[in-house]
């Protein structure tokens, strides 16, 4: 039976519900006063962001102080208000959160997509997957490839991530990643446990490989790490050891990243003989 239509089906309905998730958050009602160690970005309904905090609140409009004076907004004008911790501002400069920290390149870390979030990601222009949060602790995806040949002999894939344990700088999750092709299965189970913030991490992986109903007797470990270099970027190596292969593949890049748009440039290498630079890798990833 051909499934590539039905996984296909899924993917569109999801593409739906994440953009009417999207809407609904978009109008939810955060209007409230700063908190002691915040600070909250405003936006209008014009598209306007502006960097400050609300100190009061009336029926028809709100007080906020910002750098260069208080400003006094009616609330119909509003559309918006995020609250950000100090941390995120350097020099005075506010760096948004990379939305990508679920994964490294494409392994992921032990952190999942907060609920009603999710990302398109494309690779070499040849991979194509969605993944969205149902919850703050459940991820899901699934996705395909376009190679040469008819459209039942492209493989395909899915995947699920459950968060465990409790959360902060240390996060847990085990999960799975499942790909069909040719009437065969094959994938990975894996755990994965992440330490540090979105700006700076190291996530310790392992995983046991299965081929239909077989399973590897030695795991794959994988060991990765990011930091942000600026407003805008951050290098992330992404490193893996294969059972029963001399040495390990290595990778190393940076990523790009905007509010919605994201794109990793990196190089995949093999010791103990490397060449270099590598492998080009490539990646444009669009969240919602």
């Amino acid at each position: 039976m051909n499934r590539l239509p039905a996984l296909f089906s899924f993917l569109f309905a999801l593409n739906f519900v994440f953009g009417t998730s999207a809407s609904f958050a978009q109008d939810a009602d955060n209007i409230r006063v700063n908190q002691e160690g915040q600070m909250q970005i405003l936006t209008t309904k014009s598209g306007s962001e502006i960097i400050g905090r609300i100190t009061a609140i009336g029926d028809e409009e709100i007080t906020f102080i910002t750098d260069a004076g208080v400003l006094i907004i009616k609330v119909v004008q509003i559309k918006s208000v995020q609250a950000v911790p100090l941390s995120a501002f350097h020099g005075g400069v506010y760096w948004p959160p990379d939305y990508n920290i679920s994964r490294h390149y494409f392994g992921p870390t032990g952190i999942n997509l907060k609920e009603g979030t999710g990302y398109y990601q494309n690779i070499y222009l040849l991979f194509n997957g969605f993944s969205y949060g149902l919850t703050d602790r459940l991820t899901i995806g699934a996705g395909t490839f376009l190679l040469p040949g008819t459209v039942e002999d492209q493989p395909y894939f899915m995947t699920a991530k459950i968060g465990i344990g409790p959360t902060g700088k240390e996060t847990f999750a085990v999960g799975a990643l499942a790909f069909a092709a040719g009437g065969d299965s094959f994938g990975v189970l894996f755990g994965a446990a992440t330490i540090g913030s979105g700006d700076r991490n190291l996530t310790l992986g392992i995983g046991y490989g299965y081929y239909n109903s077989d399973l590897a007797e030695t795991p794959t470990v994988m060991v990765a790490f990011e930091r942000r270099l600026s407003r805008r970027m951050k290098f992330i190596s992404e490193n893996y050891k294969l059972p029963g292969v001399d040495g390990a593949l290595v990778s190393y890049g940076f990523r790009f990243f905007g509010e919605k748009l994201a794109i990793d440039l990196a190089f995949i290498n093999f010791t103990p003989d490397p060449f270099w630079p590598g492998v080009p890798y490539v990646d444009f990833v669009f969240n919602f």
